[in-house]
C-alpha cells in the first residue's frame, strides 16, 4: 500500500478487517454476507483501512494548524473530519 500513499497499512491489517466486516455484514444479513465473494470483502476491507489512515491525516493536519495535539482536538471536530 506504500506505493498508494498509505505507508504502514499490512495486509495483515486488511485479513483482520476483512474478517470484521464479514462478521458485521453477516450480522445485518447473513445471506449478503453468504453471497459476498473474497475480492468484495477485500475492497470493502482495504477502504476501510484507507479510511482511517485519511482521517488521521486529517486529524494530524487539523492539530497541526490549531498548534494542539490530536488527542486534545474536540469530538465536534473529530465527527467533522470523518465525514
Amino acid at each position: 500500500m506504500e506505493k498508494y500513499g498509505f505507508p504502514g497499512l499490512s495486509a495483515f491489517d486488511i485479513v483482520e478487517t476483512g474478517k470484521i466486516v464479514r462478521e458485521e455484514i453477516a450480522n445485518e444479513d447473513p445471506e449478503k454476507a453468504a453471497a459476498l465473494t473474497h475480492t468484495e470483502i477485500r475492497e470493502l476491507a482495504i477502504r476501510r483501512e484507507m479510511e482511517k489512515v485519511i482521517l488521521e491525516r486529517k486529524l494530524q493536519s487539523t492539530a497541526e494548524d490549531w498548534a494542539t495535539q490530536v488527542s486534545s482536538l474536540s469530538p465536534i471536530v473529530r465527527k467533522h473530519a470523518q465525514e
